[in-house]
Formats: C-alpha cells, sequence, structure tokens
C-alpha cells in the first residue's frame, strides 16, 4: 500500500478528473472498476481512496501499488503524465518522455548527429557555469540556468541511450 502521501492522490485525483474532462465522462466513475471498486457506489469508494486531505485510520483505503499502476494504464498521456511528473518533482528529479524509436538504416547517422549534439549541450552547460562563477558566487538567476543546462544534457543523453536500443 501506498502511504498517504498527498501529492500522489492528489496528481492521481487530479489526472482522473481531468481524464474525464477530456472525454466527456465522469472519471472517477470510469476509473472506479479499473481501481477494483465495483458496483454502484464504486466511484463513491475511489472518493473516499483518492481523499488526499482526510485520513481515518480506522478505514484509510489506501492506493496499492497494483491500483496505481492500473490508473496509469487507464489514463491519456496527459494524465499519466500529471501524476508521473508530481512523483518525479517531490523528489527533485525531471520527468523526460523517451523518443520514439525508429530502425531504419539512417540510424547510424542520426546516432552520430545525437553525439555531436550532446557534445553541443556540454559546451552550453560549460559555458553557463564558466558564467555562473565568474563573480564567485551562483545567485537563483544562474542556478535557474544552470539547472536549464544540465537538464538539456540529461535529455541529450537519454534521447541517444534511447536511439540505441
Amino acid at each position: 500500500m501506498l502511504p498517504k502521501h498527498k501529492f500522489i492522490y492528489r496528481a492521481v485525483a487530479e489526472a482522473i478528473d481531468g481524464f474525464g474532462e477530456r472525454h466527456y465522462i465522469t472519471g472517477r466513475a470510469h476509473f472506479a472498476p479499473i481501481a477494483g471498486y465495483r458496483g454502484k457506489n464504486g466511484h463513491i469508494q475511489i472518493s473516499t481512496m483518492l481523499n488526499s486531505s482526510g485520513y481515518n485510520p480506522a478505514n484509510p483505503k489506501r492506493m496499492s501499488v497494483d491500483q496505481l499502476a492500473e490508473i496509469l494504464e487507464g489514463l491519456d498521456d496527459e494524465g499519466r503524465e500529471h501524476v508521473l511528473e508530481a512523483i518525479v518533482n517531490e523528489y527533485g528529479f525531471n520527468l523526460c518522455k523517451s523518443p520514439e524509436v525508429q530502425r531504419k538504416p539512417e540510424d547510424a547517422m542520426r546516432v552520430m548527429y545525437m553525439a555531436l549534439g550532446i557534445e553541443s549541450v556540454h559546451g552550453n552547460l560549460a559555458e553557463t557555469l564558466v558564467d555562473a562563477l565568474e563573480d564567485g558566487e551562483i545567485d537563483e538567476e544562474e542556478r535557474e540556468r544552470i539547472t536549464k543546462a544540465t537538464f538539456a544534457l540529461r535529455k541529450a543523453v537519454r534521447e541517444l541511450e534511447e536511439a540505441l536500443r
């Protein structure tokens, strides 16, 4: 069972409700059977489980990892991204969707260009670091630029890794 961390439950509730709005259905009623809540009160049971503001120790209705996996499987890309982004952001990571891999003869050239692109992004990070360290201090704006540059480098490396699979 997942502990009642508000950020997870809130993100799942928002994703389910958003899915319902995008698809013109009642999201909680749609996802109740997917989460294992059957019957006419399934939408109430899933709402109780997703309630992150109140906690009843006698009846906690916590979400299992399997329920979370089933809900993620049932969500569209926008909802899935919302939940996963909330989880990774809570722990200081960035979410980066893997690019679609296409196997073609020109893949070798693409990998070479990607590797050259990594060098360029690495150079941008180095330049950003040198600029930030010129005065001996890193202010908030410089910290933000460094964070963006490191994210760009990680993204470029991740895309190369995916292309090689």
